[in-house]
């Protein structure tokens, strides 16, 4: 897969093999509502998105771990007219902890993305004024309920990290804790997507690899 072979042409930084390249830097983040997000890639504010969901493997977790990769075009009279939309959620609301102790959680989802491409997502406010911006996550009108930290890019690869763990069900004795979602997000970009995979980093250490789709680049 892409990320296997493009991690070869880095310098593995860290106990968690993440690859570190010649250019790197923070990406510019945006929460928006699904309406506003809607709207940059299809005049009528309305998107027809390819669905693509893999499931992955967390230690001690028993049910279903998946993410969601859905793609859109842009429709022409569109902000994105001719862009490609990319987005993604963590799901682990059918997960369920086995695990006695620390719960494994994912912390980040590591990405081959190559470049994108800034939009002006959502409409100007007073004290948000509008700017270009790389990531969106749908803060509102979208599942999920856990955004993102920051967005680092590094060579092709984006790190997404998460403003807090994102957590499987958690049985107590209480009550039972149910599993958690991401926020939707994405970005933009100018080529079509192919198969990669992604990397999704654990808060206990360690990582696990599913199948996602990213840009040709």
């Amino acid at each position: 897969m892409r990320m296997l072979k493009s991690i070869l042409g880095c310098v593995a930084g860290g106990l968690l093999l993440i690859p570190v390249c010649t250019e790197a830097g923070p990406l510019t983040i945006v929460n928006v509502s699904e309406h506003a997000a809607d709207c940059v890639f299809n005049p009528t504010c309305t998107v027809a998105a390819t669905a693509f969901a893999s499931a992955f493997t967390i230690p001690g977790v028993s049910g279903t771990a998946q993410l969601h990769s859905p793609t859109y075009l842009g429709a022409t009279g569109a902000p994105a007219a001719g862009k490609t939309g990319y987005a993604y959620r963590v799901d682990l609301t059918q997960a369920k902890s086995t695990a006695l102790g620390n719960v494994t959680c994912v912390s980040k989802l590591i990405l081959d993305f190559g470049p994108d491409t800034k939009l002006v997502y959502g409409p100007a406010t007073v004290t948000h004024p509008p700017f270009p911006a790389d990531v969106f996550v749908i803060t509102s009108g979208g599942p999920g309920s856990i955004g993102l930290a920051s967005a680092v890019q590094s060579g092709n690869f984006i790190t997404f990290t998460f403003t807090t763990p994102i957590c499987p069900g958690i049985p107590t004795a209480a009550a039972y804790i149910p599993g958690k979602s991401s926020f939707l997000f994405g970005l933009a970009a100018a080529t079509a997507p192919e198969p990669s995979s992604a990397q999704l980093v654990f808060n206990t250490g360690g990582t696990t690899t599913t199948s996602t789709r990213v840009p040709i680049h």
